[in-house]
């Protein structure tokens, strides 16, 4: 398996497969699991799944913050949530540009 520093530093890759079915879904999870690999099935009728690349995580954070949202909201929370997955983001990318130079 590679281990290169991007799959170390940044613990929450994921794959994405389209029309994947549930049956299909758990298959592929038990086979996660041989590898030794933590798998969390996602049922689409109950959580959505979003790929927000970084300017537009970017530009959410800063108008989140310039509102007051409830502490303990759950747009608060969203908003916390991405701010912290902008911060790797961010980490992670500038890790990568000083590994190029």
């Amino acid at each position: 398996m590679d281990m290169s520093p991007k799959l170390r530093e940044y613990p929450y890759w994921s794959v994405d497969v389209p029309g994947l079915d549930e049956i299909r879904a758990e298959e592929l999870r038990k086979r996660c699991l041989q590898l030794g690999l933590d798998a969390e099935l996602v049922d689409p009728s109950e959580f959505v799944t979003l790929h927000l690349p970084e300017p537009l995580v970017g530009a959410l954070v800063a108008h989140f913050a310039s509102q007051e949202l409830a502490k303990g909201s759950p747009v608060a929370n969203l908003a916390e949530s991405l701010e912290e997955d902008l911060e790797a983001m961010r980490g992670l990318s500038s890790k990568t540009n000083q590994a190029r130079a």
